[in-house]
């Protein structure tokens, strides 16, 4: 019987001795994992939420420890936030894949803009319209008020200058109306020999899409004969050349201008005055048109406008698209 108390009171020695050293390895390893875990702590970036409820657990269970997995989010938010497939945008924030359709649905949108807004332009400069139907504006201004007569007294012929007009397509057009003065009679009139020489300058504008063209030339006659207060015989003739012939290239088309017409003035007291006229031919010239002036300021105003309304619609996706990320 002692003999086996005895042993049994070694075994309960044995066991107990075990368990001592056993209880001093687990707190050996504690300190090793603690020390370890305070290594991670200092150089890991900071943790918050249940990342740091998770390290804090294991560092408390050694059983239940797990190695930190880098590539893991840092916290929830972040977990949220980020997409099926994980892409960082170039600043380091994380977009979804919500709003990386909806960014690529405004470069969609801003893209199709561009190009409807090029095509209505290109269409408008690819397709003139026929010569009968272009609409024209033309001024004539004198390049002096009369012509005076060699003689004295003096007698004048006068020149009209006429209020711009609109025609169009080919038309004819009155430069001037003529009328005579004279204080002389009929047996001793005014007569123009050395003088009578006289200019006209035209200028035409017509519009193409949204571009304004523009010409002015110069033609030239002289007028000569004899007027007094009873009587006129006035007799005109257009200097060759520039002086009476003259082709406008404005925008797709070709306006020809010929000093063709001229109606003698009467006497001083008749109502109706005599003219000088021109006829404007319209064609299609082949070939693109010649673009020698810029825009009228109201093209630009509106083209900056529709810039300005692209560029605040873009805007504002992207603002949307920020407080959503936020």
């Amino acid at each position: 019987m002692p003999n086996v108390v005895h042993s049994r009171k070694k075994g309960v020695l044995q066991s107990g001795s075990c368990a001592k050293s056993c209880q001093q390895k687990n707190r050996a390893g504690q300190v090793r994992l603690t020390a370890k875990s305070l290594q991670r702590t200092v150089h890991a970036p900071k943790r918050t939420g249940a990342a740091m409820e998770a390290t804090t657990r294991s560092d408390s269970d050694p059983m239940r420890s797990i190695p930190p997995d880098e590539s893991a989010p840092d916290n929830e938010e972040e977990t949220a936030r980020r997409g099926s497939d994980g892409t960082l945008n170039n600043s380091g924030q994380v977009w979804t894949d919500q709003a990386k359709e909806r960014i690529d649905g405004m470069y969609r949108t801003l893209t199709a803009l561009a190009l409807a807004l090029g095509f209505v332009l290109s269409s408008a400069q690819a397709s003139p319209l026929p010569p009968d139907q272009v609409q024209w504006k033309y001024n004539w201004v004198p390049g002096q008020a009369s012509v005076v007569s060699d003689n004295a007294p003096v007698g004048s012929i006068t020149f009209t200058n006429e209020l711009p007009t609109f025609a169009t397509g080919s038309s004819d057009i009155v430069a001037t109306n003529l009328r005579v003065a004279s204080t002389l009679p009929a047996a001793t009139p005014n007569f123009l020999v050395a003088n009578g020489a006289y200019t006209l300058n035209l200028t035409i504008e017509m519009m193409e899409g949204s571009v304004l063209y523009s010409g002015t030339h110069t033609f030239s006659g002289k007028l000569s004969g004899t007027f007094s207060s009873e009587h006129a015989l006035v007799k005109n003739m257009f200097d060759p050349g520039p002086g009476s012939t003259h082709v406008f290239q404005l925008g797709s088309y070709d306006f020809t201008v010929t000093m063709n017409a001229y109606t003698p003035p009467g006497p001083p007291s008749q109502v109706q005055t005599g003219s000088i006229s021109a006829r404007v031919e319209v064609t299609l010239r082949d070939g693109p048109p010649d673009i020698t002036d810029v825009p009228e300021p109201g093209s630009l105003i509106l083209g900056g406008l529709a810039l300005s309304m692209l560029g605040g619609a873009a805007w504002r996706k992207r603002w949307l698209v920020q407080q959503q990320l936020a």
